[in-house]
């Protein structure tokens, strides 16, 4: 899986809240967990009234590809009713549906101490994120004496402690709009334990990043996906195959070196009984280039299958309208047809580690080489629960998926607007 260098970085301990984390891991088909996703179902499936999930639904069989999706329906929420999970069994479907929806529901359900102050007394007492990098800052002047919440969390890249706004962490809608960030998920992980949090965590933030990147502009290449040899991913573009659904990937990794991947999958024509249906899009970052390149697929597939089932409520008419503009499609078709293939995925290195630790470690110089200044851990778990769920906040980095409306930050101002159809 990696190299010695590699595998000694896990030696050294994580230090969050001034205690220190070590945590081995193993390999599950597509992600990184330190146990089974089975093992992980037994004890997380039996609680679920506890997080007001009333249901996973196993919607795989609405698609005709099979890879499997779940998802868990909680009628409750203050944000989104269901979350989905997806994986190459069902097991790991359940329990990537459990997991993102129980720190959905500590996210929302928030039990920590804040401090009500304005930035410029936080600041005068306490380390503080920079706020100027946060993308709804409006009016800075203004900020600096505006009263909000703030919660404490611990930079991992400064190894101290620093306070962020609450709007930025908890995802309870409130009265009055955020000054600080809009209402998004991107940071929020769970784990079986406190380091497999944060690497997924970590992952997602920089996946967003580098997303956003490449939507305005910034380098992509093709993955000449016929000539992936890892068993996974191969498996899953034979089943795509086999359903007449094509795929396009690109590598669309940027400064901070992590391998990030993003993907369209859409139907070549009627399939049997089966009209042409959505396009899925999906994304992936990880240390190996491969299982980046597999949650990327998968993402895509899982979708498409969220649009197939209908329960997602953020997904608006209008989308679905424009989701089945044939045209659209095959205009991607056409560009899968003729943009070359210029990236092959056995030739990028594998930079994974045997442990979550090292994995960090390695995450954490990342950042710092693309000159990223802060990442603030904000621990959301709520001792009754017993399950380790983070927020992690880097200002510097961008999140057009939750900002779609608003311009790029300082990292990529100044790049022309999206690429078509991707």
């Amino acid at each position: 899986m990696s190299s010695p260098a590699i595998a000694a970085q896990g030696s050294l301990p994580i230090n969050l809240f001034g205690v220190e984390h070590r945590a081995r891991k193993q390999r599950f088909g597509g992600t990184d967990r330190t146990r089974s996703p089975t093992e992980t179902v037994a004890e997380w499936k039996p609680a679920m009234r506890r997080f007001g999930i009333t249901r996973l639904a196993d919607i795989t069989g609405l698609d005709r590809i099979g890879v499997p999706v779940v998802v868990a329906v909680r009628p409750a929420a203050t944000t989104l009713a269901t979350s989905q999970g997806k994986g190459m069994n069902l097991d790991a479907a359940m329990a990537s549906a459990l997991m993102e929806a129980i720190e959905t529901w500590h996210a929302e359900n928030l039990d920590a101490p804040v401090r009500y102050a304005t930035h410029d007394e936080m600041r005068r007492r306490h380390p503080v994120i920079d706020v100027s990098l946060l993308k709804l800052v409006r009016e800075r002047r203004r900020i600096s004496a505006h009263h909000s919440n703030w919660i404490a969390g611990w930079d991992i890249l400064r190894e101290g402690p620093s306070w962020v706004p609450l709007d930025c962490v908890a995802l309870t809608p409130r009265p009055f709009p955020s000054q600080f960030c809009r209402l998004n998920t991107t940071g929020l992980a769970s784990g079986n334990h406190m380091l497999e949090a944060l690497c997924h965590a970590l992952y997602e933030v920089i996946e967003r990043d580098a997303v956003t990147g490449a939507l305005f502009g910034a380098a992509r290449r093709r993955v000449d996906l016929d000539g992936v040899r890892n068993p996974v991913c191969r498996a899953l573009m034979d089943r795509l195959r086999a359903a007449d659904v094509d795929v396009i990937a690109w590598d669309v990794t940027c400064d901070t070196g992590v391998p990030t991947f993003a993907a369209r999958v859409v139907d070549r024509g009627e399939h049997g009984n089966f009209r042409p249906t959505f396009p899925g899009a999906g994304s992936g970052t990880h240390l190996t280039p491969s299982v980046a390149l597999h949650r990327a697929l998968t993402e895509a597939l899982q979708d498409r299958l969220c649009r197939i089932g209908g329960a997602r409520d953020d997904i608006t008419r209008a989308q679905y309208v424009k989701a089945l503009d044939m045209q659209a499609q095959q205009e991607l078709l056409d560009l899968i047809a003729r943009e070359p293939v210029v990236c092959a995925l056995d030739d990028l290195p594998d930079r994974a580690t045997d442990t979550f630790e090292g994995d960090v470690r390695v995450l954490t110089e990342a950042l710092r080489a693309a000159n990223v200044p802060e990442a603030v851990v904000v621990d959301v778990s709520r001792a009754e629960v017993g399950m380790p769920v983070i927020r992690v906040v880097v200002p510097a980095l961008e999140n057009a998926p939750a900002e779609r409306t608003l311009p790029p930050g300082s990292r990529w101002a100044g790049r022309t607007s999206a690429r078509a159809r991707w």
